[in-house]
């Protein structure tokens, strides 16, 4: 991280540090941060966390975010609907991430895992997928499908994928 400032600073590109809280709203459909929290930097527990909230239909894309992460969203967000939701599974499906608690807490009807085929670091984690089956979760990865495209039109989605 401290490479990837210093070639900001170098070039002039601007920096902005998102925190929980920060949102926007593009037609009828608003972003919210709800990590990191601010303050010191705590590694993948400092992913940054983006809420999508369409009409109907929201998302939430969990970077790299592990258990001590979830528990302050689980913690934090606990008496939140988080409706019909769909999940980008936190790093990769690794095994410091997707707690019971947290799949439990959010319970999405469909969970996207973000991995290549043969990875270096096994992922996703049995124990992970485990999880993801005793919740009765759906899940789609990008080793098996590719790309993975979701088109929201009012309350009804399509999923598209590249194979």
């Amino acid at each position: 991280m401290e490479e990837v400032l210093h070639i900001a600073i170098e070039k002039k590109i601007p920096i902005f540090a998102m925190n929980e809280g920060y949102h926007w709203q593009e037609g009828p459909t608003v972003f919210s941060y709800i990590a990191p929290q601010k303050g010191l930097y705590k590694g993948n527990d400092s992913s940054l966390v983006l809420l999508m909230e369409t009409s109907g239909l929201s998302f939430l894309f969990t970077g790299d975010l592990e258990f001590e992460g979830e528990k302050r969203i689980v913690r934090e967000y606990e008496h939140k609907n988080w409706g019909q939701l769909i999940l980008k599974a936190g790093h990769h499906g690794s095994r410091t991430s997707s707690s019971d608690a947290f799949i439990k807490t959010l319970h999405p009807e469909l969970t996207i895992l973000s991995y290549g085929r043969n990875n270096r670091y096994g992922h996703p984690h049995p124990e992970v997928l485990a999880t993801f089956e005793q919740n009765n979760l759906q899940t789609i990865s990008t080793a098996d499908y590719g790309s993975i495209t979701i088109t929201v039109r009012k309350d009804r989605y399509s999923i598209q994928t590249s194979r």
